[in-house]
């Protein structure tokens, strides 16, 4: 029995609320039980395909022992796997798989690859769409405003959200905006920061 399983098995109140519907309450019981433990186990696959993908491209001779014996290694394995069940998102998984390449192959620091993986985890589908969108934006020279990018036919959001999105990712570090500047309710420009393109290069967008 899984944990996830058996947590949910002993949730007393969860039981009897979802018992309490009227009819199906005993089959969704063990439905809901089901489909989340294989949910779970579908993205434990994936990702442990994907970190096969990217350590094939990986000289075993250049992984040394001390590296896969650290304390910090296993800190950062155990945080990944962890997040890599919380979420929907193929793409995080694919840079959960290129963080642990890097660290095998030490072209990062693991506390430079901690940063990315808090990075990476506060991600939701929504936000992983809005940052192919700026990137495609970027890459083409478009200006980044939240009228531009609303006006993007993968965006379903008012110029106010998409401001309100690209405010979130300024937050998180990813982009900035100048200062001292008076403009209209969506029409912030904004550009990005160096560590905008380490996100997306390791999510692969």
């Amino acid at each position: 029995m899984t944990d996830i399983t058996k947590h949910y098995e002993d949730n007393t109140i969860a039981r009897v609320i979802v018992n309490a519907i009227p009819y199906i309450g005993g089959s969704v019981d063990i439905l809901l039980t089901q489909r989340w433990t294989s949910i779970r186990q579908q993205r434990i696959n994936d990702l442990l395909e994907k970190i096969s993908l990217e350590l094939s491209e990986i000289k075993e001779t250049a992984i040394t022992k001390e590296m896969l014996e650290s304390e910090e290694f296993y800190d950062l394995v155990f945080q990944i796997a962890s997040n890599a069940i919380s979420s929907r998102c193929n793409e995080t998984r694919v840079g959960y798989a290129r963080v642990i390449k890097s660290a095998l192959s030490q072209e990062e620091t693991i506390t430079s690859l901690e940063d990315i993986v808090r990075q990476i985890s506060g991600l939701m589908q929504k936000d992983i769409l809005y940052l192919k969108t700026i990137k495609a934006m970027f890459d083409e020279g478009d200006s980044v405003s939240g009228i531009t990018v609303s006006h993007m036919p993968s965006i379903h959001n008012t110029d106010i959200e998409a401001e309100l999105q690209l405010y979130r990712f300024e937050n998180l570090g990813l982009l900035d905006h100048p200062r001292n500047m008076l403009n209209g309710r969506g029409k912030m420009a904004f550009h990005k920061m160096p560590l905008f393109d380490v996100v997306v290069s390791y999510l692969g967008l």
